[in-house]
């Protein structure tokens, strides 16, 4: 499938929801005070370096949190030190105080140094991605991720304008935008590509939204920077930056629904042993279980759920980089209501003009969980490097996921094994260099990626779908140039290419041949196996650009972009 899609953004100040994005009615807190941090006394006074901070501003003017965003790590401790004696005069949104966010940055010299910008030099700004970008694009931040602490990921970002949700039962849902389920969706966690069974209409995302700091839609196309499958739109969700600072910080969440009787507990905690330790570690999880829903009238039959989640991650930083690992794994199990019978058309339109399911008198209220039900379980484990220097920066990433999926149909009583079984094995690798800025009469800005993926499919059940194993593989590039007050420009390429082999057993080989959706001389059958195999390859690209009509209050967007998606295994056979 090949998408071309055209974007004309209009958005003056009061064109957004100031409930989602609070984008163009914030005005940012402003500094009342001026500080000089300190040069650490046991450096000796030939280190120099800036220390980036982001500030979290409450609503009465106060540092709620400090996170530091890079710079070398000897600073790191002065430079959160000077950060708290900052004071601020609030934000504001539409003229009220409001929670926001600013970025921070301190210089460090040797007191003896003679460099001509002053180590105490404090630069105070606001960056808003959604803005810059040249995309329809709206991000949740924490705060707003906090008030959707019980939802799943499709039910948390439906809460963003041009995305609905699809449920497949009580407890998890697909995510919709702009009309595209999943499968022309792209949804990536700390930049790796989510991978799982997607073809089925009750196959929601199995990430956990707890683990994330922020989480970005990008609605229409955005083939040529994300890859295949982005459609209908990409979901981005980031982790919150590890702590890079001495000390511990933790997070207690919890709700309590009456309906279903669903209760949730989640905690994450972090921390720096030591301040000379570069190391930093965090550990998170939640527990959720419900009985089963009600309606007005009747309890919805076998719509309990149960779900847990656990992450653990650790960093190691240096001056200019860092390195880090992490495992998340996500377990969820939820029966499926059953209240329509299909004996028979009749039978079934009948139901539908009936006020109650047929069944509806023998359920109460439970926390069993009965056939049929899902058994759904995905771990990643991965590894991030990044780098900075004169010559740039270069970030790659190592990821494995499994897949493990089990649903359990109605049977008799003396079968205990699921009728579906699905593991889906993925590894991936991912490389990114950005090159410096290029300062001239524009600013230049932009950078080359390769992507590759190797993934395997073992089913198990009554037929439905093929193993197959698959290699697929990317490069791209893409190029932004700054006219400062007028506007940017920004425009990227890229080629994908996919090699599948599917494998048949004879009795499947053959329906194929004789409905004639398979030719003999496409697939090379031997042992009662058919090998087939096919190839694809796509381009993708955009052309965007931002131009600020009147700055600071009214932009204008422009974005023409194409995607494409390659074949699934389920369409193919």
């Amino acid at each position: 499938m090949f998408l071309l899609s055209l974007l004309l953004i209009f958005s003056p100040v009061f064109a957004e929801s100031p409930d989602v994005s609070h984008e163009k009615t914030l005005q940012g807190p402003k500094l009342l005070n001026k500080v000089v941090p300190k040069y650490p006394a046991e450096l000796d006074g030939n280190v120099e370096g800036k220390v980036n901070l982001l500030l979290y501003i409450d609503q009465a003017g106060k540092r709620s949190k400090t996170v530091v965003l890079d710079g070398p790590a000897v600073f790191h401790a002065a430079a959160v030190a000077a950060a708290q004696e900052l004071r601020f005069s609030p934000g504001t949104e539409n003229g009220k105080p409001a929670a926001s966010t600013i970025k921070v940055s301190f210089h460090f010299a040797p007191p003896q140094s003679t460099n001509t910008e002053p180590y105490e030099l404090i630069v105070v700004h606001q960056d808003d991605p959604d803005e810059a970008s040249t995309k329809s694009r709206t991000t949740m931040d924490e705060a707003q991720l906090d008030r959707a602490v019980d939802k799943d990921l499709a039910a948390t970002v439906s809460e963003l304008p041009g995305v609905t949700l699809s449920k497949g039962n009580s407890a998890s849902a697909k995510p919709i935008i702009r009309g595209q389920q999943e499968r022309r969706l792209l949804v990536l966690y700390d930049g790796i590509r989510h991978q799982s069974q997607k073809w089925g209409a009750d196959h929601a995302t199995e990430i956990d939204p707890f683990s994330a700091g922020q989480i970005a839609v990008i609605r229409g196309a955005a083939g040529a920077r994300y890859g295949a499958d982005a459609i209908g739109g990409v979901i981005l969700i980031e982790p919150l930056p590890m702590r890079t600072y001495a000390g511990y910080e933790g997070k207690s969440l919890s709700s309590f629904s009456t309906n279903g009787q669903r209760s949730y507990q989640a905690l994450r905690l972090d921390m720096v042993p030591d301040k000379n330790d570069a190391f930093s570690f965090r550990t998170e999880g939640n527990f959720e279980k419900g009985a089963s829903l009600q309606s007005p009238d009747y309890v919805l039959g076998n719509t309990a759920s149960q779900q847990w989640n656990l992450g653990l991650a650790s960093q190691y930083k240096w001056a200019d980089g860092n390195l880090r690992i992490g495992w998340h794994h996500y377990d969820f199990i939820g029966g499926v209501f059953y209240g329509i019978s299909n004996a028979s058309p009749a039978d079934f339109e009948a139901q539908l003009q009936a006020g109650v399911p047929t069944t509806a008198s023998l359920w109460s209220t439970s926390f069993d969980i009965t056939r049929p039900y899902q058994d759904v379980t995905h771990d990643v484990v991965s590894a991030h490097l990044n780098q900075q220097g004169k010559w740039g920066e270069f970030a790659g990433v190592y990821a494995f996921q499994i897949n493990l999926r089990k649903e359990y149909d109605h049977a008799r009583e003396s079968i205990t094994w699921p009728q579906y079984d699905f593991t889906l094995r993925t590894h991936s690798v991912d490389f990114l260099y950005s090159h410096p800025e290029v300062e001239s009469s524009v600013l230049w800005s932009g950078g080359l990626g390769v992507q590759g993926t190797f993934q395997e499919n073992v089913y198990r059940g009554l037929s439905l779908i093929p193993n197959f194993r698959s290699f697929d593989g990317s490069i791209f590039g893409f190029e932004r140039i700054s006219f400062q007050r007028y506007g940017d420009l920004e425009f990227g390429a890229r080629i994908d290419a996919l090699s599948r082999a599917a494998y048949l057993y004879r009795l499947d080989y053959e329906k194929h041949l004789r409905r004639g959706t398979l030719q003999e001389d496409t697939c090379e059958y031997e042992d009662e196996i058919a090998r087939c195999p096919k190839q694809y390859a796509a381009p993708s690209f955009s052309i965007g650009a931002l131009i600020h009509v009147i700055p600071d209050t009214l932009d204008l967007k422009f974005d023409l972009s194409s995607a494409n998606r390659f074949p699934n295994v389920d369409e193919l056979y």
